[in-house]
Protein backbone atom coordinates (compact mmCIF):
# COMPACT_ATOMS: atom_id res chain seq x y z
CA UNK A 1 0.00 0.00 0.00
CA UNK A 2 1.84 2.95 -0.75
CA UNK A 3 0.43 6.58 1.09
CA UNK A 4 0.72 9.79 -0.85
CA UNK A 5 1.61 13.10 0.34
CA UNK A 6 2.08 16.62 -1.63
CA UNK A 7 5.48 18.26 -1.43
CA UNK A 8 6.78 21.03 -3.44
CA UNK A 9 10.19 21.37 -4.02
CA UNK A 10 11.80 24.75 -5.42
CA UNK A 11 13.58 24.56 -8.55
CA UNK A 12 17.06 25.58 -8.98
CA UNK A 13 16.53 28.18 -11.25
CA UNK A 14 13.60 29.74 -9.04
CA UNK A 15 14.83 32.86 -9.32
CA UNK A 16 14.35 33.29 -12.72
CA UNK A 17 10.48 32.49 -12.80
CA UNK A 18 8.57 35.51 -12.97
CA UNK A 19 11.27 36.99 -15.16
CA UNK A 20 9.53 39.24 -18.35
CA UNK A 21 10.08 37.55 -21.52
CA UNK A 22 11.35 39.40 -25.06
CA UNK A 23 8.22 39.33 -27.40
CA UNK A 24 8.19 37.06 -29.92
CA UNK A 25 9.86 38.05 -33.04
CA UNK A 26 7.91 39.06 -36.22
CA UNK A 27 8.49 37.37 -39.21
CA UNK A 28 7.98 37.19 -43.01
CA UNK A 29 7.46 33.53 -44.12
CA UNK A 30 4.03 32.64 -44.77
CA UNK A 31 4.17 29.78 -42.24
CA UNK A 32 6.61 28.75 -39.37
CA UNK A 33 6.88 26.57 -36.20
CA UNK A 34 9.63 26.64 -33.66
CA UNK A 35 9.56 22.58 -32.26
CA UNK A 36 10.98 21.13 -29.25
CA UNK A 37 13.21 18.25 -30.31
CA UNK A 38 13.40 17.20 -26.14
CA UNK A 39 9.76 17.88 -25.19
CA UNK A 40 8.77 17.13 -28.85
CA UNK A 41 6.07 20.50 -28.39
CA UNK A 42 5.35 23.42 -30.76
CA UNK A 43 6.88 26.91 -28.54
CA UNK A 44 6.36 29.01 -31.60
CA UNK A 45 3.49 28.73 -34.53
CA UNK A 46 2.54 31.02 -36.99
CA UNK A 47 -0.12 29.86 -39.88
CA UNK A 48 1.88 25.93 -38.68
CA UNK A 49 -1.29 23.75 -40.33
CA UNK A 50 -1.28 25.64 -43.75
CA UNK A 51 -1.00 22.60 -46.49
CA UNK A 52 1.83 23.12 -49.21
CA UNK A 53 3.67 20.86 -51.57
CA UNK A 54 6.33 19.44 -49.43
CA UNK A 55 9.42 19.82 -51.60
CA UNK A 56 12.48 19.02 -50.25
CA UNK A 57 11.13 17.95 -46.59
CA UNK A 58 10.23 14.84 -48.48
CA UNK A 59 13.56 13.69 -48.69
CA UNK A 60 13.49 13.78 -45.08
CA UNK A 61 11.11 10.60 -45.06
CA UNK A 62 12.81 8.76 -47.52
CA UNK A 63 15.97 9.25 -45.11
CA UNK A 64 14.19 7.78 -42.33
CA UNK A 65 13.13 4.91 -44.72
CA UNK A 66 15.83 3.75 -45.87
CA UNK A 67 17.95 3.77 -42.19
CA UNK A 68 15.36 2.00 -40.59
CA UNK A 69 15.52 -0.61 -43.15
CA UNK A 70 18.82 -0.48 -43.77
CA UNK A 71 21.31 -4.05 -43.23
CA UNK A 72 22.73 -2.67 -40.13
CA UNK A 73 21.62 -0.80 -36.94
CA UNK A 74 20.29 2.58 -37.72
CA UNK A 75 22.95 4.55 -35.67
CA UNK A 76 25.97 3.01 -36.97
CA UNK A 77 25.78 1.93 -41.09
CA UNK A 78 29.27 1.53 -42.36
CA UNK A 79 30.27 3.01 -45.65
CA UNK A 80 30.42 -0.67 -47.14
CA UNK A 81 28.18 -2.30 -45.28
CA UNK A 82 25.04 -2.16 -48.50
CA UNK A 83 25.84 -1.28 -51.88
CA UNK A 84 22.65 -0.79 -54.16
CA UNK A 85 22.53 -0.32 -58.26
CA UNK A 86 21.23 2.70 -59.58
CA UNK A 87 18.92 1.85 -62.41
CA UNK A 88 16.55 3.35 -65.07
CA UNK A 89 14.05 4.72 -62.75
CA UNK A 90 16.39 7.80 -62.24
CA UNK A 91 16.06 8.12 -66.04
CA UNK A 92 12.15 9.27 -65.13
CA UNK A 93 12.37 12.27 -63.13
CA UNK A 94 11.26 15.58 -64.83
CA UNK A 95 13.07 17.75 -66.26
CA UNK A 96 15.10 20.19 -64.05
CA UNK A 97 15.54 17.85 -61.16
CA UNK A 98 18.41 17.79 -59.12
CA UNK A 99 21.58 15.39 -59.37
CA UNK A 100 23.94 14.51 -57.30
CA UNK A 101 25.57 12.79 -60.66
CA UNK A 102 24.42 9.14 -60.28
CA UNK A 103 23.92 7.35 -63.56
CA UNK A 104 22.28 4.11 -64.90
CA UNK A 105 24.31 0.92 -63.43
CA UNK A 106 26.60 2.75 -60.48
CA UNK A 107 27.11 1.22 -57.47
CA UNK A 108 26.68 3.18 -54.92
CA UNK A 109 26.48 2.25 -51.08
CA UNK A 110 23.34 2.75 -48.89
CA UNK A 111 24.99 5.57 -47.39
CA UNK A 112 25.81 7.24 -50.27
CA UNK A 113 22.65 7.77 -51.37
CA UNK A 114 21.36 9.00 -47.94
CA UNK A 115 23.82 11.39 -47.94
CA UNK A 116 23.29 12.99 -51.61
CA UNK A 117 19.75 13.09 -51.14
CA UNK A 118 20.06 14.92 -47.18
CA UNK A 119 23.14 17.09 -47.89
CA UNK A 120 22.57 18.49 -51.80
CA UNK A 121 18.75 17.15 -52.32
CA UNK A 122 19.54 15.10 -55.03
CA UNK A 123 16.55 13.95 -56.50
CA UNK A 124 18.33 10.61 -58.46
CA UNK A 125 19.44 9.48 -55.20
CA UNK A 126 16.08 9.57 -53.54
CA UNK A 127 14.26 7.66 -56.40
CA UNK A 128 17.32 5.29 -56.10
CA UNK A 129 16.65 4.84 -52.60
CA UNK A 130 12.76 4.81 -53.04
CA UNK A 131 13.20 2.21 -55.77
CA UNK A 132 16.02 -0.39 -54.09
CA UNK A 133 14.26 0.05 -50.17
CA UNK A 134 10.66 -0.93 -52.39
CA UNK A 135 12.61 -3.92 -54.01
CA UNK A 136 13.87 -5.11 -50.83
CA UNK A 137 10.87 -5.30 -48.78
CA UNK A 138 9.43 -7.20 -51.51
CA UNK A 139 11.64 -9.80 -51.88
CA UNK A 140 14.86 -8.92 -53.28
CA UNK A 141 16.00 -7.59 -56.81
CA UNK A 142 14.56 -9.01 -59.98
CA UNK A 143 16.99 -10.26 -62.41
CA UNK A 144 16.57 -7.20 -64.81
CA UNK A 145 17.72 -5.01 -61.73
CA UNK A 146 18.18 -1.83 -64.20
CA UNK A 147 14.76 -2.01 -64.94
CA UNK A 148 12.69 0.81 -63.70
CA UNK A 149 10.40 -0.89 -61.40
CA UNK A 150 7.31 1.08 -60.55
CA UNK A 151 5.84 -1.25 -58.24
CA UNK A 152 8.93 -1.05 -55.92
CA UNK A 153 8.57 2.76 -56.04
CA UNK A 154 4.93 2.74 -55.48
CA UNK A 155 5.44 0.40 -52.64
CA UNK A 156 7.94 2.76 -50.97
CA UNK A 157 5.48 5.50 -51.05
CA UNK A 158 2.61 3.14 -48.98
CA UNK A 159 5.68 2.79 -46.73
CA UNK A 160 5.95 6.61 -46.63
CA UNK A 161 2.59 6.99 -46.21
CA UNK A 162 2.36 4.44 -43.87
CA UNK A 163 5.32 6.16 -41.60
CA UNK A 164 2.85 9.39 -41.16
CA UNK A 165 -0.17 7.37 -39.78
CA UNK A 166 2.03 5.59 -37.13
CA UNK A 167 3.23 8.99 -36.35
CA UNK A 168 -0.05 11.00 -36.44
CA UNK A 169 0.99 13.05 -38.93
CA UNK A 170 -2.55 13.80 -40.67
CA UNK A 171 -1.66 17.19 -42.42
CA UNK A 172 0.58 14.84 -44.91
CA UNK A 173 0.62 13.08 -47.77
CA UNK A 174 3.33 11.80 -50.02
CA UNK A 175 2.82 10.60 -53.62
CA UNK A 176 6.39 10.58 -54.49
CA UNK A 177 9.58 9.92 -52.42
CA UNK A 178 11.81 12.79 -54.01
CA UNK A 179 9.18 16.27 -53.81
CA UNK A 180 9.94 17.20 -56.68
CA UNK A 181 7.91 19.92 -57.70
CA UNK A 182 6.33 17.87 -60.61
CA UNK A 183 2.81 19.15 -60.01
CA UNK A 184 1.57 16.22 -58.29
CA UNK A 185 -0.34 16.73 -55.28
CA UNK A 186 1.33 16.05 -52.39
CA UNK A 187 1.12 18.27 -49.54
CA UNK A 188 2.42 18.95 -45.90
CA UNK A 189 2.31 21.54 -43.15
CA UNK A 190 5.11 23.20 -40.99
CA UNK A 191 4.10 21.67 -38.62
CA UNK A 192 4.03 18.20 -39.58
CA UNK A 193 7.23 18.91 -41.22
CA UNK A 194 8.64 19.71 -38.13
CA UNK A 195 7.95 16.42 -36.71
CA UNK A 196 9.20 14.77 -39.71
CA UNK A 197 12.09 16.36 -38.62
CA UNK A 198 12.26 15.30 -34.78
CA UNK A 199 12.12 11.65 -35.61
CA UNK A 200 15.18 12.02 -38.04
CA UNK A 201 17.27 13.56 -35.93
CA UNK A 202 16.28 10.93 -32.99
CA UNK A 203 18.44 8.87 -35.68
CA UNK A 204 22.46 9.95 -34.51
CA UNK A 205 23.61 8.62 -38.09
CA UNK A 206 21.11 10.98 -39.56
CA UNK A 207 21.80 13.64 -37.78
CA UNK A 208 25.60 13.56 -38.79
CA UNK A 209 24.97 13.21 -42.61
CA UNK A 210 23.04 16.47 -41.88
CA UNK A 211 25.45 18.48 -40.16
CA UNK A 212 27.62 18.43 -43.47
CA UNK A 213 27.80 21.65 -45.01
CA UNK A 214 29.74 19.96 -48.17
CA UNK A 215 30.93 16.53 -48.91
CA UNK A 216 32.26 14.49 -51.57
CA UNK A 217 31.73 10.21 -50.12
CA UNK A 218 33.19 9.19 -53.33
CA UNK A 219 35.09 9.62 -56.30
CA UNK A 220 34.05 8.39 -59.60
CA UNK A 221 37.43 6.98 -61.69
CA UNK A 222 38.66 4.66 -64.47
CA UNK A 223 37.62 2.23 -62.27
CA UNK A 224 33.78 2.71 -63.37
CA UNK A 225 34.02 1.91 -67.10
CA UNK A 226 32.26 -1.23 -67.16
CA UNK A 227 29.31 0.40 -65.13
CA UNK A 228 29.51 3.17 -67.75
CA UNK A 229 29.18 0.91 -70.66
CA UNK A 230 26.06 -0.30 -69.42
CA UNK A 231 24.89 3.01 -68.81
CA UNK A 232 25.56 4.03 -71.89
CA UNK A 233 22.84 1.35 -73.17
CA UNK A 234 20.62 3.02 -71.42
CA UNK A 235 21.19 6.73 -71.78
CA UNK A 236 19.40 7.05 -75.19
CA UNK A 237 16.37 9.01 -73.55
CA UNK A 238 18.32 11.39 -71.53
CA UNK A 239 18.73 14.94 -73.32
CA UNK A 240 22.07 16.70 -73.72
CA UNK A 241 21.34 19.16 -71.54
CA UNK A 242 20.84 16.47 -68.41
CA UNK A 243 23.67 14.73 -69.34
CA UNK A 244 25.64 17.50 -69.08
CA UNK A 245 24.28 18.11 -65.53
CA UNK A 246 24.84 15.01 -65.04
CA UNK A 247 29.10 15.11 -65.71
CA UNK A 248 29.13 18.43 -64.24
CA UNK A 249 27.88 16.92 -60.99
CA UNK A 250 30.25 13.68 -61.18
CA UNK A 251 33.25 16.57 -60.74
CA UNK A 252 31.34 18.76 -58.12
CA UNK A 253 31.44 18.38 -54.32
CA UNK A 254 27.68 17.58 -52.39
CA UNK A 255 26.39 20.86 -50.86
CA UNK A 256 23.49 22.03 -49.15
CA UNK A 257 21.23 24.96 -50.23
CA UNK A 258 21.24 25.78 -46.47
CA UNK A 259 23.19 28.76 -45.82
CA UNK A 260 22.46 28.69 -41.88
CA UNK A 261 25.78 25.79 -42.44
CA UNK A 262 28.02 28.33 -44.85
CA UNK A 263 30.54 29.75 -43.08
CA UNK A 264 31.11 32.08 -45.67
CA UNK A 265 27.67 33.23 -45.54
CA UNK A 266 26.22 36.27 -43.94
CA UNK A 267 23.23 33.84 -42.60
CA UNK A 268 26.08 31.54 -41.12
CA UNK A 269 24.36 30.64 -37.66
CA UNK A 270 27.24 28.72 -35.62
CA UNK A 271 24.46 26.71 -33.46
CA UNK A 272 22.77 25.00 -36.72
CA UNK A 273 23.46 21.28 -37.27
CA UNK A 274 21.95 20.79 -40.38
CA UNK A 275 18.67 19.74 -41.58
CA UNK A 276 17.31 20.72 -45.49
CA UNK A 277 16.43 23.62 -47.74
CA UNK A 278 15.03 23.56 -51.21
CA UNK A 279 13.48 26.17 -53.67
CA UNK A 280 10.77 26.30 -56.10
CA UNK A 281 10.54 27.20 -59.45
CA UNK A 282 8.63 30.11 -58.11
CA UNK A 283 11.64 31.17 -56.46
CA UNK A 284 9.99 30.36 -52.89
CA UNK A 285 12.21 28.66 -50.59
CA UNK A 286 11.48 25.76 -48.27
CA UNK A 287 13.63 25.09 -44.97
CA UNK A 288 13.78 22.60 -41.90
CA UNK A 289 16.51 23.69 -39.64
CA UNK A 290 18.16 21.99 -36.88
CA UNK A 291 20.08 24.04 -34.09
CA UNK A 292 21.51 23.26 -30.90
CA UNK A 293 22.71 25.17 -28.08
CA UNK A 294 23.68 23.89 -24.82
CA UNK A 295 21.24 21.66 -23.68
CA UNK A 296 18.18 22.95 -25.90
CA UNK A 297 17.48 21.19 -29.01
CA UNK A 298 15.05 23.05 -31.42
CA UNK A 299 13.85 22.59 -34.99
CA UNK A 300 12.57 25.94 -36.94
CA UNK A 301 10.66 24.98 -40.45
CA UNK A 302 9.83 27.77 -42.66
CA UNK A 303 7.40 27.48 -45.78
CA UNK A 304 6.95 29.10 -48.93
CA UNK A 305 9.35 32.69 -47.95
CA UNK A 306 11.50 34.82 -49.96
CA UNK A 307 15.10 33.43 -50.04
CA UNK A 308 16.22 36.96 -49.04
CA UNK A 309 14.66 36.82 -45.46
CA UNK A 310 13.75 33.39 -44.76
CA UNK A 311 17.24 33.33 -42.99
CA UNK A 312 16.74 36.26 -41.02
CA UNK A 313 13.35 34.65 -39.90
CA UNK A 314 14.96 31.36 -39.11
CA UNK A 315 17.46 33.14 -36.73
CA UNK A 316 15.35 35.21 -35.38
CA UNK A 317 13.06 32.45 -33.83
CA UNK A 318 16.40 30.32 -33.24
CA UNK A 319 17.82 33.33 -30.93
CA UNK A 320 14.34 33.26 -29.32
CA UNK A 321 14.07 30.30 -27.87
CA UNK A 322 18.19 30.00 -26.95
CA UNK A 323 17.07 33.48 -24.65
CA UNK A 324 13.92 33.01 -23.47
CA UNK A 325 14.29 29.20 -22.62
CA UNK A 326 16.27 27.04 -20.55
CA UNK A 327 16.52 23.22 -19.76
CA UNK A 328 15.74 22.90 -16.47
CA UNK A 329 16.93 19.78 -14.54
CA UNK A 330 14.00 19.57 -11.96
CA UNK A 331 15.51 17.12 -10.04
CA UNK A 332 19.69 16.68 -9.35
CA UNK A 333 20.62 13.07 -8.24
CA UNK A 334 21.01 12.83 -4.26
CA UNK A 335 19.11 16.45 -3.67
CA UNK A 336 16.99 16.71 -0.86
CA UNK A 337 13.31 16.82 -1.11
CA UNK A 338 11.66 16.20 2.35
CA UNK A 339 12.37 15.53 5.91
CA UNK A 340 10.70 13.77 8.58
CA UNK A 341 10.66 13.78 12.11
CA UNK A 342 10.76 9.78 13.43
CA UNK A 343 8.22 9.63 15.87
CA UNK A 344 9.92 6.25 17.73
CA UNK A 345 14.17 7.31 17.10
CA UNK A 346 15.52 5.69 19.54
CA UNK A 347 18.51 8.62 19.95
CA UNK A 348 16.51 12.60 20.21
CA UNK A 349 19.55 14.22 18.61
CA UNK A 350 18.69 11.57 15.71
CA UNK A 351 15.39 11.71 15.09
CA UNK A 352 14.71 13.49 11.30
CA UNK A 353 15.43 11.16 8.33
CA UNK A 354 16.22 13.41 5.06
CA UNK A 355 14.98 11.94 1.90
CA UNK A 356 16.97 12.40 -1.06
CA UNK A 357 15.98 11.62 -4.84
CA UNK A 358 17.45 9.83 -7.63
CA UNK A 359 18.56 11.76 -10.48
CA UNK A 360 15.34 13.16 -12.69
CA UNK A 361 15.10 14.22 -16.31
CA UNK A 362 15.67 17.50 -18.17
CA UNK A 363 12.29 19.74 -19.71
CA UNK A 364 12.62 22.64 -21.02
CA UNK A 365 10.98 25.56 -20.11
CA UNK A 366 10.13 28.97 -20.52
CA UNK A 367 12.34 31.30 -17.47
CA UNK A 368 9.09 32.63 -16.47
CA UNK A 369 7.26 28.93 -16.29
CA UNK A 370 9.68 27.75 -13.67
CA UNK A 371 7.10 27.59 -11.16
CA UNK A 372 5.15 25.46 -12.56
CA UNK A 373 7.04 22.45 -11.29
CA UNK A 374 5.15 20.27 -8.74
CA UNK A 375 5.94 17.35 -6.54
CA UNK A 376 4.46 14.79 -4.90
CA UNK A 377 5.94 12.32 -2.68
CA UNK A 378 4.87 8.20 -1.81
CA UNK A 379 6.49 7.15 0.98
CA UNK A 380 5.82 3.31 0.87
CA UNK A 381 3.87 1.60 4.23
CA UNK A 382 7.21 -0.55 5.09
CA UNK A 383 8.06 2.52 6.72
CA UNK A 384 4.90 5.35 6.89
CA UNK A 385 2.13 4.02 8.80
CA UNK A 386 0.48 7.22 9.08
CA UNK A 387 -2.50 8.37 11.54
CA UNK A 388 -4.82 11.16 10.24
CA UNK A 389 -2.23 13.87 11.82
CA UNK A 390 0.69 11.77 10.46
CA UNK A 391 -0.24 11.79 6.68
CA UNK A 392 1.28 14.91 5.72
CA UNK A 393 4.18 16.24 8.51
CA UNK A 394 5.63 13.01 10.17
CA UNK A 395 7.02 9.69 10.13
CA UNK A 396 6.58 7.02 11.81
CA UNK A 397 8.69 3.78 11.22
CA UNK A 398 6.85 0.50 12.25
CA UNK A 399 9.97 -1.70 12.88
CA UNK A 400 13.19 -2.66 11.86
CA UNK A 401 14.33 1.04 11.57
CA UNK A 402 15.46 3.04 8.60
CA UNK A 403 19.21 2.11 7.31
CA UNK A 404 21.49 5.01 5.30
CA UNK A 405 20.07 3.84 1.05
CA UNK A 406 16.60 2.40 2.16
CA UNK A 407 14.21 2.89 -0.95
CA UNK A 408 11.07 4.57 1.04
CA UNK A 409 8.90 5.38 -2.47
CA UNK A 410 8.61 7.54 -5.15
CA UNK A 411 7.98 11.01 -6.07
CA UNK A 412 5.96 12.06 -9.00
CA UNK A 413 6.91 15.53 -11.09
CA UNK A 414 4.44 17.49 -12.59
CA UNK A 415 5.04 20.70 -15.10
CA UNK A 416 1.80 22.75 -15.14
CA UNK A 417 -0.24 19.98 -13.83
CA UNK A 418 0.83 17.78 -16.68
CA UNK A 419 2.68 14.29 -15.44
CA UNK A 420 6.68 13.93 -17.32
CA UNK A 421 8.19 11.90 -14.91
CA UNK A 422 9.08 9.64 -11.73
CA UNK A 423 12.14 9.34 -9.68
CA UNK A 424 13.08 7.31 -6.62
CA UNK A 425 13.57 8.28 -2.72
CA UNK A 426 16.06 6.65 -0.79
CA UNK A 427 16.72 7.69 2.78
CA UNK A 428 20.04 9.81 3.67
CA UNK A 429 20.65 9.03 6.75
CA UNK A 430 19.77 5.82 9.81
CA UNK A 431 17.51 6.50 11.87
CA UNK A 432 17.65 3.32 14.66
CA UNK A 433 14.01 3.53 16.26
CA UNK A 434 12.48 1.32 19.24
CA UNK A 435 10.64 -1.80 18.02
CA UNK A 436 7.59 -1.49 20.07
CA UNK A 437 4.97 0.41 18.83
CA UNK A 438 1.59 0.81 20.36
CA UNK A 439 -0.97 -0.95 17.74
CA UNK A 440 -2.68 1.55 15.66
CA UNK A 441 -6.26 1.85 16.98
CA UNK A 442 -8.95 0.89 14.32
CA UNK A 443 -10.74 4.19 13.44
CA UNK A 444 -14.46 4.82 14.56
CA UNK A 445 -16.70 6.17 11.98
CA UNK A 446 -17.27 9.29 14.03
CA UNK A 447 -13.30 9.59 12.89
CA UNK A 448 -14.19 10.46 9.86
CA UNK A 449 -16.29 13.09 10.06
CA UNK A 450 -15.28 16.68 9.46
CA UNK A 451 -16.64 18.25 12.88
CA UNK A 452 -14.77 21.72 11.90
CA UNK A 453 -18.08 22.26 10.37
CA UNK A 454 -20.16 23.11 13.58
CA UNK A 455 -23.03 25.42 11.87
CA UNK A 456 -23.84 22.37 9.46
CA UNK A 457 -23.89 19.67 12.71
CA UNK A 458 -25.91 21.81 14.45
CA UNK A 459 -28.46 22.20 11.81
CA UNK A 460 -28.61 18.70 11.19
CA UNK A 461 -29.38 17.65 14.62
CA UNK A 462 -32.00 20.53 15.13
CA UNK A 463 -33.53 19.02 12.29
CA UNK A 464 -33.37 15.44 13.64
CA UNK A 465 -34.69 16.77 16.99
CA UNK A 466 -37.42 18.55 15.18
CA UNK A 467 -38.34 15.80 13.09
CA UNK A 468 -38.75 13.37 16.22
CA UNK A 469 -40.88 16.01 17.93
CA UNK A 470 -43.33 15.89 14.68
CA UNK A 471 -43.17 12.28 14.87
CA UNK A 472 -43.86 12.17 18.70
CA UNK A 473 -46.80 14.88 18.40
CA UNK A 474 -48.54 12.74 15.21
CA UNK A 475 -47.90 9.97 17.53
CA UNK A 476 -49.87 11.40 20.55
CA UNK A 477 -52.73 12.72 18.80
CA UNK A 478 -53.07 9.11 16.81
CA UNK A 479 -53.54 7.90 20.33
CA UNK A 480 -56.22 10.28 21.66
CA UNK A 481 -58.42 10.01 18.88
CA UNK A 482 -58.37 6.17 19.33
CA UNK A 483 -59.17 6.90 23.11
CA UNK A 484 -61.82 9.26 22.52
CA UNK A 485 -63.47 6.78 20.02
CA UNK A 486 -63.55 4.52 22.29
CA UNK A 487 -65.40 6.69 25.17
CA UNK A 488 -68.05 7.48 22.86
CA UNK A 489 -68.62 3.95 21.95
CA UNK A 490 -68.76 2.63 25.34
CA UNK A 491 -71.79 5.30 26.25
CA UNK A 492 -73.56 4.29 23.26
CA UNK A 493 -74.00 0.82 24.28
CA UNK A 494 -77.56 0.26 25.31
CA UNK A 495 -78.35 -1.60 28.79
CA UNK A 496 -80.75 -4.16 29.87
CA UNK A 497 -82.24 -3.61 33.30
CA UNK A 498 -80.55 -6.21 36.23
CA UNK A 499 -84.57 -6.92 36.84
CA UNK A 500 -85.00 -8.93 33.60
CA UNK A 501 -81.96 -10.46 33.93
CA UNK A 502 -83.31 -12.08 36.90
CA UNK A 503 -85.99 -13.01 35.62
CA UNK A 504 -85.20 -15.17 32.82
CA UNK A 505 -82.75 -16.89 35.06
CA UNK A 506 -85.42 -18.06 37.51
Amino acid sequence: MIFAGAFYVLPQNYALAGTELEPVPEILSESAVVYSADTKEKLISIQSTTKYYPYSITKLMTAILAVENAERSSDYIPKGSETVTVGKEILTLPEGYISAGFEVGDVVSLPDLITAAVVCNADDAAITIGTYIGRKKLGGVPDTKYNYDKVALDYFITMMNHKLNLMGLNQTTFTNCTGYDGGITSHTSAEDAARISAEFVSYKFLRDIASKYSVKYWDFDDSEVQAQETADETDSDTEPDEIDKIQEARKSRWTTENQLMNADSSYYYEYCKGLIAGKTSEDKIFISAYAEYHDISVIVVVMNSDPETAYNDIINLFDYVFNNYVMHTFIEDGQKVAEYYVKNAMDPSNEHLSVLASGGGKHLSRIDKLDLFGYEIRIDSRFFSPTEADLYDRYVSPSGGITKGDILGTMDIYYNAVYIDTVVLYAGNTVPVFENLPALTTRKWYQDVDWSNILLIVTVLVLLVFIFIVIVSISNKIKKQKLVKRRYALNNVQKKPAIHYKKKKM
